[in-house]
């Protein structure tokens, strides 16, 4: 029995791990199951063959999918020699590269309450135990 994850349809693994190691080429990394699903779909259509799909999910919570989490990342792999032209089949078919997000704004600097306030608070609140202790004697 193996160790970890399977994997569906896997490439070669690195040579540095004991596999053949070249030959394949890290296209792109899907949302889920279904969107690698889709990407393989479009690229075997378009004569790009074999494509393979790496479904590992290293997070901790991986064990609680016992059928696969469709969530999770999945990697897609493609011949090294045909990597160009699968860049090219996804341009056209629509699956262009996100933009990269505009860096958010720098958030506001926390205020910060002064030594004075905070000993004013801490002696009023000190008063306030005192008094209400002084009153529930006198009622007793």
């Amino acid at each position: 029995m193996q160790r970890g994850s399977q994997v569906i349809d896997s490439p070669p693994a690195p040579i540095d791990e004991g596999g053949g190691g070249g030959g394949w080429a890290w296209l792109l990394t899907a949302r889920g199951i279904i969107e690698a699903e889709l990407v393989r779909g479009v690229l075997e259509s378009a004569g790009v063959l074999p494509v393979a799909l790496d479904g590992r999910d290293p997070s901790p919570g991986a064990w609680m999918f016992l059928g696969g989490n469709v969530n999770a990342l999945v990697r897609v792999f493609v011949p090294l020699s045909q990597l160009d032209s699968a860049r090219l089949i996804l341009l056209e078919a629509g699956f262009e590269q996100p933009e990269p997000l505009a860096p958010a704004p720098a958030p506001a600097p926390a205020r910060r309450l002064s030594g004075r306030l905070i000993w004013l608070v801490i002696t009023a609140v000190v008063i306030a135990i005192f008094l209400l202790a002084t009153m529930h004697a006198r009622v007793t």
